[in-house]
């Protein structure tokens, strides 16, 4: 390293302490001349003589004093040279930690700076004339002669790495710059310690393959496009979710590997984060491969190493999630749907309840007021019109428990398709002039069990329903019965199925080419009162829903605008035979007489006014009580009671646990039990032959008629 300061430094010191040799020289040779001269008195005298002058002594003090200034200016060049090498090597030393050596051909260090102490734990002078091995192993020698000097000779300079070793042994990372002294042998050497850097080149190539196995085990697509829309890294989630490989994306334009729609998106987020947008974030839809996929994708800018723009992106794959949340939120309509319903179930049940015993009342006596009259009487007309429109109330409120799902079921184990057929004639009056019934049923068909009348009730309205959608157009009313397997998936998207179990069930649809219906109709259509006809009472649909949600089964709904509608309802599949049709022979009842002492338990006191005078018109003694703890302690008092009839909703002591307490007494005496609800299926699941159900309100017929059978299955 020719230019070197600190080498320069050495040489002019070199030059001034040879200058000052050569005075000292000059001054001995002087004075041993000045000496000889003194001595050799005879030829100073003759000198003196010849000259007249001193001229000897003239000019050896003149070249001594001479001498003495040059030796004087020597000593300060020297010094001030010694001055400034110092001042150098303070300055070098200060402000570079590194080891500056000068080395002879043989790798004899012939100086240092103080930095060795600091870094290999040796003092400059322990180290000037040892070789290089002493600091530092450099794997480029072999240990040929000159071998350092040959290969600078050839390439001048070289820049390389080494190990190196301190005075305790430890050995440490150095790098070693190496240059030559032209025209002066050997070579400038400079030894920087890289532990540091080479520890922190580790973390970094560390903290790079923990990215790059971040990147490619993160279940998201990443890339990184430059300006021009070439994408400069993408991770391997985004080559497969794509289909291609992860190298050949590199370099290529977005509209060669993206989806045209995800395109687009891209040069609208490119002129807005251009202009100082911050994150960007957006739910795109793109078709990839064939399939809708949904992406939750974020964008910003992101500046390279030349403070170039460059747009990257995180896309997450939200489909699933999206699907989940689509089918949470019609879980939670469905079950608002389902509480709505149940809501007004309970409500209609309610209303129906209390508006049946007052009907019990007025059906009862109107009744009662029938059979006392003539047919001659000026007021029989009148009684039998009031009859007639407490049966119609009656049909109403039965319409409400059908609803609530409380209806009186009578359930037998028949066909759909059987059950249609055989409605045929009817369903063809029902439908419009222009509408064309197309019966398209099944046969074999699978049974189930259903109460026959209320599925005939479902069939007349879901008809009447599709025939009126028509419009007075022409059109098709189109009913298909079938036998379907139900997935969970097939029945989350019915009414009433969300807690249905999967597996067979027979199926009913009556598909209309009408007008369809809207979303907001659809999701009111089930609700009581409410209707798009003009006259409507609403209560046709709900009056479905209720029958089918009595029976456990469920109801599918599909529909578009002026395309038409499809109600299906779902039944499940019967294990039981087929029931016969009954051929009963016609009994007359109207000279059948009681005997004995008949209990009316009531807490209402018209109905229980009411049954007290059936009860009597039919030759029985009555007794009456308000609630189940009196008629325990009538029965107790009396035991030759010979029937109960027990109300089941009582506010004091009920009529189950009356029930239950008129048995454990061990009285066997028969019980038929009343309600305005469909309570059946709760007496029968008591296996007692002594106990029967009527529904309110009855007429005075039908109440004798489930006496008198009460009776006489006692008595065979």
């Amino acid at each position: 390293m020719p230019g070197n300061p600190n080498v320069l430094f050495r040489l002019q010191s070199a030059r001034s302490r040879a200058h000052l040799w050569f005075g000292v020289w000059i001054l001995i040779v002087l004075s041993a001349y000045r000496l000889t001269t003194e001595l050799a008195d005879p030829f100073r005298r003759f000198l003196e003589q010849q000259f007249y002058i001193p001229l000897a002594d003239l000019i050896v003090n003149v070249l001594f004093f001479w001498l003495l200034i040059l030796l004087w200016l020597a000593y300060r060049q020297w010094s001030a040279a010694v001055f400034r090498e110092r001042e150098l090597e303070a300055v070098i030393g200060s402000i570079s930690p590194d080891v500056l050596l000068v080395v002879s051909p043989d790798r004899t260090m012939q100086m240092c700076n103080a930095t060795v102490e600091a870094m290999f734990g040796y003092k400059p002078d322990e180290v000037v004339g040892r070789k290089t091995d002493l600091l530092y192993f450099d794997r480029r020698l072999t240990g040929r002669k000159h071998e350092l000097f040959t290969y600078l000779e050839r390439v001048g300079f070289h820049l390389g790495t080494a190990t190196g070793r301190r005075r305790d042994g430890r050995t440490f990372p150095v790098e070693i710059i190496t240059g030559a002294i032209r025209d002066q042998g050997g070579a400038v050497v400079l030894i920087r310690d890289i532990t540091e850097r080479m520890e922190a080149e580790h973390a970094l190539r560390g903290s790079e393959r923990r990215f790059r196995l971040f990147m490619q085990h993160l279940p998201a697509c990443v890339f990184i496009r430059d300006k021009a829309g070439r994408f400069v890294y993408v991770n391997q989630h985004f080559a497969s979710t794509l289909g291609v490989d992860e190298l050949s994306v590199v370099g290529r334009a977005d509209s060669e590997i993206l989806p045209p729609e995800m395109t687009s998106s891209l040069r609208e987020d490119d002129k807005n984060l251009e202009v100082g947008a911050g994150i960007l974030r957006r739910v795109e839809e793109v078709t990839i491969r064939g399939s809708k996929r949904f992406f939750d994708t974020y964008r910003f800018a992101l500046p390279d190493e030349k403070d170039e723009f460059l747009l990257a992106g995180i896309c997450m794959d939200v489909t699933e999630q999206r699907q989940a949340e689509e089918d949470r939120t019609r879980m939670q309509e469905q079950m608002l749907q389902t509480q709505k319903l149940e809501s007004l179930g309970l409500l209609g049940g309610g209303i129906a309840h209390d508006f049946n015993n007052l009907l019990a009342g007025i059906l009862g006596y109107a009744d009662l007021a029938m059979a006392e009259m003539p047919a001659s009487s000026p007021a029989y007309a009148s009684i039998r019109e009031v009859v007639s429109s407490s049966k119609r109330a009656a049909e109403l409120c039965g319409q409400l428990l059908a609803y609530s799902g409380q209806g009186n079921l009578t359930l037998e184990v028949l066909s759909l398709s059987r059950l249609v057929d055989d409605m045929r004639q009817l369903l063809e009056i029902s439908v419009t002039k222009k509408a064309s019934l197309v019966l398209d049923l099944a046969e074999p068909l699978v049974s189930t069990e259903c109460d026959a009348t209320q599925m005939r009730q479902v069939l007349m309205n879901l008809v009447v329903n599709a025939s009126e959608a028509l419009d007075e157009k022409p059109g098709i009313v189109r009913v298909v019965t079938s036998e379907a397997y139900c997935t969970r998936e097939t029945l989350g998207l019915t009414v009433l199925g969300e807690d249905l179990p999967e597996g067979r069930y027979v199926s009913m649809s009556v598909r209309d080419t009408g007008c369809g219906m809207a979303e907001e109709t659809k999701a009111r259509m089930f609700d009581p009162f409410f209707s798009t006809k003009f006259a409507g009472r609403g209560l046709g649909m709900a009056a479905v829903l209720g029958i089918v949600r009595g029976h456990g089964g469920a109801i599918k709904v599909d529909t578009e605008l002026g395309k038409g509608t499809t109600v299906t309802v779902f039944l499940p599949v019967s294990a039981k035979p087929l029931a016969e049709k009954a051929n009963h022979d016609a009994v007359s009842r109207e000279e059948w007489k009681g005997e004995g002492t008949a209990l009316v338990v009531d807490d209402e006191p018209v109905v229980r006014s009411l049954a007290v005078n059936m009860f009597k018109k039919m030759g029985f003694a009555t007794k009456s009580a308000v609630n189940g703890a009196e008629a325990l302690k009538m029965l107790k008092d009396d035991r030759d009671v010979s029937v109960v009839l027990l109300d089941m909703t009582m506010p004091v002591y009920g009529g189950a646990e009356t029930y239950e307490s008129i048995r454990s007494s061990g009285s066997k005496v028969p019980i038929i039990f009343s309600s305005g609800y469909n309570k059946a299926e709760e007496v029968d699941a008591l296996k007692d032959p002594l106990a029967a159900f009527i529904r309110k309100p009855y007429s005075y017929s039908s109440f004798r008629a489930a006496v008198q059978e009460m009776l006489a299955s006692c008595e065979g």
